[in-house]
């Protein structure tokens, strides 16, 4: 079983996270008796039946095998540890993530960020618009930012130690500014008060299309 920590509304397709289906049990009961039996898996559809909200806990689970293949929640991960270990032997990672046996996690920036989405390697995927972002120093750093239709600004971050090595990447951002992009990178995303970051690691986790 799976934490689910989005989940969407069949009927009219919004997409509430968990803490918004919290919310809703504790301030609407009427329309939460209506929802909860109307929640799927918002990248995949699956119906979601296992839904326990009350007063004392919350918790909404689905099963793995259950997902579409190509669903953020379909079958087993990558420990965050193998990741970091991967990510330090400089290892090609796939993309199109068709791992054998457990897939990298994943998550469409083109839905709203979830508590689960923070401070954890995942690859983020999705369509969305490229702009710069201000930097203080840039000779030390480049900021990007870049926003889907109905997702969240994400901050992306390159240090001085990748401009060399990661100059096509660079090139490749900067000849695309206010352009919709197809985007894919391996990463941590952080929450500093209202503003969602991550640090490129090194340019090989990163594809612009």
């Amino acid at each position: 079983m799976t934490q689910m920590y989005e989940v969407m509304d069949y009927k009219d397709k919004n997409i509430y996270s968990l803490d918004e289906m919290i919310d809703m049990y504790d301030n609407d009961k009427l329309n939460y008796s209506f929802v909860s039996k109307r929640i799927c898996c918002p990248c995949c559809e699956l119906k979601i039946t296992d839904i326990k909200i009350d007063d004392e806990s919350a918790s909404i689970r689905s099963k793995r095998s259950e997902h579409k293949p190509d669903c953020d929640y379909y079958g087993l991960k990558i420990s965050q540890n193998d990741i970091k270990k991967m990510i330090k032997n400089k290892e090609k990672f796939d993309f199109e993530n068709k791992y054998p046996k457990k897939r990298l996690p994943q998550k469409s920036i083109e839905r709203k960020l979830t508590e689960d989405d923070f401070d954890v390697y995942k690859l983020f995927y999705g369509r969305v618009m490229l702009k710069s972002a201000h930097s203080k120093d840039e000779t030390r750093y480049k900021n990007y930012s870049i926003k889907a239709l109905k997702g969240d600004v994400i901050g992306i971050s390159i240090t001085s130690g990748l401009f060399i090595s990661g100059k096509e990447i660079i090139k490749k951002l900067d000849n695309n500014f206010e352009k919709e992009v197809d985007v894919k990178f391996l990463g941590i995303i952080t929450k500093n008060d209202k503003y969602n970051n991550m640090v490129l690691k090194h340019f090989e986790l990163i594809e612009i299309k």
